[in-house]
């Protein structure tokens, strides 16, 4: 999906003359829709200075063009890398920028649709997000994919998944991939015998 395509000057100064002169005609519906056009072609063209991923920032976008249905919902792969503490502490921050940036590449080629997004949510976590899983069964299918890549790419990652449900927000599924990627890491750290 290109959606990292930067807004054009000339395209943002379009949208913020029509939203003013809207304004001043009283449209207000049409104030708001420009500047949710705006809000979203800023988001879209703000990708994350490391990865090249989408931003946080880019989710009331994703979630206003991808609700979720019975039949077709967003589901949501939240990676945190392991070991990038260990990584800066041995060989550097350069070093731990390379190890994200290698994270991205693997997380972006593994999500193989044009519908998938990859948004850097900060630090060393990410969110794969799959807006057309239409049952539990293909939520899995993307998590495992995304969890073979990392593991190919030796890559340490804990993964956790969930799939939105209708009527909820997009936040309330990050939050249940969060957690289940949390169980995954307490599972890794008690595997390897390090204390949280």
């Amino acid at each position: 999906m290109a959606i990292n395509v930067v807004p054009s000057p000339r395209d943002l100064h379009d949208l913020v003359t029509s939203a003013l002169a809207a304004n001043a005609a009283g449209e207000t519906n049409t104030v708001e829709t420009l500047l949710t056009q705006l809000q979203d072609r800023i988001a879209w063209g703000s990708p994350d200075p490391l990865t090249g991923c989408l931003r946080n920032e880019a989710l009331p976008t994703v979630e206003r063009r991808h609700p979720p249905t019975a039949d077709d919902a967003m589901t949501v792969v939240y990676v945190d890398l392991d070991g990038l503490k260990a990584v800066n502490d041995r060989r550097g921050h350069r070093a731990g920028d390379g190890y994200i940036r290698k994270a991205a590449e693997v997380l972006q080629k593994a999500s193989r649709s044009e519908d998938n997004i990859v948004i850097r949510r900060g630090g060393d976590e990410f969110l794969v997000l799959a807006p057309h899983s239409r049952n539990t069964t293909d939520s899995t299918t993307v998590a495992l994919r995304i969890q073979q890549a990392l593991n190919e790419a030796r890559i340490p990652a804990s993964v956790g998944r969930d799939r939105q449900r209708p009527g909820e927000i997009l936040e309330q599924t990050i939050a249940r991939a969060d957690r289940a990627m949390y169980a995954m890491k307490v599972e890794h750290r008690q595997a390897r015998g390090v204390a949280r």
